[in-house]
C-alpha cells in the first residue's frame, strides 16, 4: 500500500464501517495506513491542490487589490506613531486577498467531498499552508473531525505557532510524549482533551542491540571499522518560519557551525582509516543547503547525500550520530543504543529537555567542544553519557517503548472516527 501511495493518482475506498481522508504524503501519516486498514477503516486521498494553487498565485487582480488598498489606507489600521506603514504590510496582505477566492473553492469542494463519501475524519500533519488550511475548515463544515499527528521535537524546543497549526485547529493532536503535551496544555489548558501521547518512533527497548562501539576502549576503537552519520538542517534562507524562534533564525550561524563540524570530521577521517563519514543534508534543498562547498569538494574522505538514502536509512547504517539542531532527527535518533553528538547552538533545547538528554547524548552548545568530545570518544572509547538512559526519548519521543506505536495509532483513530 505504501508503494502504491501517489499523490494524485490513487483513490482508493474499502467498504468499512468508517472511512478516513489522508491529507498528507509524509512517512507519518503513510506508515499509518495499514493499521487503519486492519481496524476497518477505508482510505481516500486528497487531490493535488498544490498545483491548484500555483495557478492563483501568478494571476495579477488589480482591481481587488486597489479595493483592499483603499479600504486598510482610508482606516488608518496600520499607522503607528504618526506614521503610515501600509506600503510596507500591504503587499503581504494584498497577497492573502489574492489566495480568498482559491481558498473558498478548495473548502467548498471538500465539504462536498467529505458528505458524498460519508468521510469521518481527516488525517493530516497540520495546517501548515494555506490551502490545508482551508481543506481542514471545509471538512469541519461536513462535519469530519480533524486528527493531527506531530512533526518534530516541539516538546524539546518549544515553537510559537505549532498551538495554531496542529492542535487549534483540530479534535485530536497526536504528540509523541508528555513533554510536548505539557507544553500545549500550559499554552491553552482545553488542549488536555485534545492532546494524545501516542509516540513519534515505532522503539522496543526491550529488544534493541547496543551499540558494540561503546563497549570498546583505547586503541581498540581505532580498529574498528565505524561509520559517522552527520546530518544537518536546512537554512531558513530569509524564508519559512523566521518567527518561530526567539530570535532571528541566523543562517550564518548554522552555515559556520557545520563548517567547524565539517572541518572536525574531515581531521578524524586523515587520523583514522577504518572511519566512514556520511554528511547528510536536509532533503528539501539540493544546491543551496551545502556549507564549505570547495571544502568538501576537495576532500574524497567525505560523501554526502540529500534525499537518498533517508536519515531513517542511514541510522540503521551508522554507528555513531551527529546532529547541529536538535529537531526531528533527534527524537528519531534518540531511540537507538548509538553513541549520540548533539548541537545546541542556534536552536537551544527547554532546560527540561537538556537535562534529560545529558543523561543519555553528548550535548554541547560550541561545535568546537562538540568535536573535541567526538574525537576524544572515536579515539579513546570515552562516552560519560548512558546510552540506556531513556528519559529523554520516553518524555519526548516514544512513551510506551513496547514496539506497538502503529497499532496504538490505529486504534484510537478508528475509535476517534467512529
Amino acid at each position: 500500500i505504501v508503494k502504491l501511495c501517489r499523490w494524485s493518482s490513487i483513490k482508493l475506498l474499502f467498504p468499512y464501517g468508517r472511512n478516513v481522508l489522508i491529507e498528507s504524503s509524509s512517512e507519518l501519516i503513510i506508515e499509518l495506513i495499514p493499521y487503519l486498514l486492519k481496524n476497518r477503516c477505508g482510505i481516500r486521498y486528497v487531490r493535488d491542490y498544490y498545483s491548484f494553487m500555483a495557478k492563483w498565485s501568478d494571476i495579477n487582480n488589480k482591481k481587488l487589490k486597489d479595493e483592499l488598498y483603499e479600504v486598510f489606507n482610508k482606516q488608518n489600521i496600520f499607522k503607528f506613531n504618526g506614521i503610515n506603514l501600509i506600503d510596507f504590510i500591504f503587499p503581504h496582505l494584498g497577497y492573502l486577498g489574492m489566495l480568498s477566492e482559491p481558498l473558498t473553492i478548495i473548502a467548498k469542494k471538500t465539504e462536498k467531498y467529505i458528505k458524498d463519501y460519508n468521510i469521518s475524519c481527516v488525517i493530516t500533519l497540520g495546517a501548515h499552508r494555506a490551502h490545508i488550511f482551508a481543506l481542514l475548515e471545509g471538512a469541519k463544515m461536513a462535519g469530519a473531525k480533524i486528527i493531527t499527528r506531530q512533526h518534530g521535537a516541539f516538546g524539546a524546543y518549544g515553537d510559537r505557532y505549532m498551538h495554531y497549526d496542529d492542535v487549534g485547529i483540530c479534535n485530536y493532536h497526536i504528540c509523541p510524549g508528555n513533554g510536548d503535551l505539557l507544553l500545549h496544555v500550559n499554552y491553552n489548558m482545553l488542549y488536555e482533551e485534545k492532546c494524545k501521547s501516542l509516540g513519534f518512533i515505532n522503539s522496543d527497548y526491550s529488544i534493541r542491540q547496543i551499540n558494540k562501539i561503546s563497549d570498546k576502549r583505547n586503541s581498540q576503537v581505532k580498529k574498528i571499522k565505524q561509520t559517522i552519520i552527520y546530518v544537518t538542517t536546512m537554512y531558513m534562507q530569509n524564508k519559512g518560519s523566521l518567527t518561530r524562534f526567539k530570535t532571528i533564525w541566523k543562517d550564518s550561524v548554522l552555515y559556520n557551525n557545520q563548517k567547524i563540524i565539517i572541518e572536525g570530521l574531515n581531521k578524524l577521517k586523515k587520523e583514522n582509516k577504518n572511519l566512514d563519514i556520511i554528511i547528510k543534508f536536509h532533503p528539501s534543498q539540493n544546491k543551496d543547503n551545502i556549507p564549505h562547498l570547495d571544502y568538501l569538494n576537495t576532500h574524497n574522505g567525505l560523501s554526502f547525500v540529500f534525499q537518498t538514502p533517508t536519515f531513517n536509512e542511514l541510522l540503521i547504517k551508522g554507528n555513531i550520530i551527529v546532529i547541529d539542531t536538535p529537531s526531528t532527527t533527534l527524537i528519531k535518533s534518540i531511540v537507538t543504543k548509538k553513541p549520540l553528538f548533539i548541537l545546541n547552538s542556534h536552536l537551544k533545547l527547554l532546560s527540561d529537555a537538556k537535562n534529560r538528554l545529558v543523561k543519555r547524548a553528548i550535548v554541547k552548545d560550541d561545535p568546537i567542544e562538540l568535536m573535541q568530545s567526538l574525537q576524544e570518544f572515536v579515539i579513546n572509547g570515552v562516552y560519560p553519557a548512558d546510552l540506556n538512559n531513556n528519559e529523554f526519548s520516553s518524555y519526548y519521543s516514544d512513551p510506551f517503548g513496547d514496539g506497538n506505536l502503529y497499532n496504538r495509532i490505529g486504534e484510537f483513530v478508528a475509535q476517534a472516527c467512529g
